[in-house]
């Protein structure tokens, strides 16, 4: 007669089988939990690194645009040609005049007739004023990394040398395959009429319009919808020399890189 050896009754036994399961498992998750939390912190700060270097350049690419941008008005202001044969037509003109429209894969020259705001009439200097304008040309709107050289005539201003490189769509595509971010950029109209306006399909919200417009500073945020998706985002106004917001530039990286890269680091726990 065979006999089989029971420690424990079927019910403790399986009770038993669960409390070691559990005992097992409880500390993994654990681990797994804080692991995913920990790696999460790190990707976090990766991303905002990553936004932050985007921002930076940008400023770079832009500082180069207006170097690039003072540099040629004054080349051209220096001219004898223009001096001679384009300033007494320009300097009859009541009206902005392209001189080189946007499109032709150089940077867009307009002549603005009398005195701009935000510049500086006070002495006659041959000097152009890096800054960003919103360019209007052919009825469209744009925003460029710009240089304007006020042009003295006998002692008086006639006009305004703008050299511009329009910060558009191909712009933005470059800095988009520079940096690895999402970038999109607009311009002020865009944005201030009403409270219900939305930077492209990304919704410009109350916090982000009293930081970005109002207090002109620089906005992180961790819970951005862009193409209806959620993003983290850094915000950053684009100011004129007339310390005026031109307009708004928006860095961004899809969550779902954030969420994989987080959860990546917890998989060998499993």
């Amino acid at each position: 007669m065979s006999m089989k050896l029971r420690l424990f009754k079927p019910k403790i036994q399986s009770k038993l089988t669960l409390a070691f399961l559990f005992m097992g498992l409880i500390p993994m998750l654990l681990s797994t939990i804080i692991v995913v939390k920990l790696n999460a912190k790190r990707v976090d700060r990766e991303i905002r690194n990553k936004l932050e270097n985007a921002s930076q350049e940008f400023r770079r690419v832009i500082e180069d645009y207006q170097e690039k941008a003072k540099l040629r008005a004054e080349i051209i202001i220096r001219s004898p040609e223009f001096r001679r044969e384009d300033l007494p037509t320009l300097e009859k003109l009541t009206t902005t005049q392209p001189l080189r429209p946007p499109g032709t894969g150089k940077p867009t020259i307009i002549w603005e007739p009398g005195r701009m705001e935000g510049m500086d009439y006070t002495k006659e200097k041959a000097e152009a004023t890096e800054t960003i304008l919103l360019i209007e040309v052919f009825q469209s709107k744009a925003l460029a990394g710009s240089a304007v050289l006020p042009v003295w005539k006998n002692g008086k201003v006639v006009g305004n040398l703008i050299v511009a490189y329009l910060l558009e769509r191909g712009f933005t595509e470059y800095l988009e395959n520079l940096t690895g971010v999402s970038v999109r950029i607009d311009s002020e109209p865009l944005f201030t009429k009403g409270e219900s306006k939305e930077i492209g399909d990304i919704p410009f919200t109350p916090q982000i319009r009293e930081k970005v417009l109002k207090e002109k500073s620089s906005y992180y945020d961790e819970k951005a919808i862009f193409k209806g998706e959620p993003y983290q985002a850094l915000y950053q106004p684009l100011l004129g020399n007339d310390g005026r917001v031109k307009g708004v530039i928006f860095f961004g990286v899809s969550k779902r890189y954030t969420f994989k890269s987080a959860v990546g680091a917890g998989q060998f726990w499993f």
